[in-house]
């Protein structure tokens, strides 16, 4: 995830006054919209994941937007052959 915090225009998370609602959340339309149009996001994502947190004093819940993205896989040196099976870089190596 990216270090700075990019928080959600318009949308304004609250804690509940009921106990089996989990979150309040008001959205202003227009910031919302506004905020939708320029977020950044590559051409084949198609959705934000936003975190609701509470603020360190415990007073406020904000709306961030999770940009975590997965590594890229790794076998961990080693690599596919046709069958499927995996074998070692190492192994390639091997005179015989």
């Amino acid at each position: 995830m990216a270090d700075e915090k990019e928080f959600i225009g318009g949308m304004y998370p609250k804690k509940p006054l009921k106990d089996f609602i989990k979150c309040q959340i008001s959205i202003n339309r227009k910031q919302f919209i506004d905020w939708l149009k320029n977020a950044t996001s590559e051409e084949n994502d198609t959705w934000i994941n936003i975190d609701i947190k509470e603020s360190k004093s415990g007073e406020k819940w904000y709306a961030e937007k999770n940009n975590w993205k997965p590594k890229e896989k790794s076998t961990g040196g080693y690599k596919s052959d046709i069958t499927g099976a995996y074998t070692s870089d190492e192994e390639d190596n091997i005179p015989f």
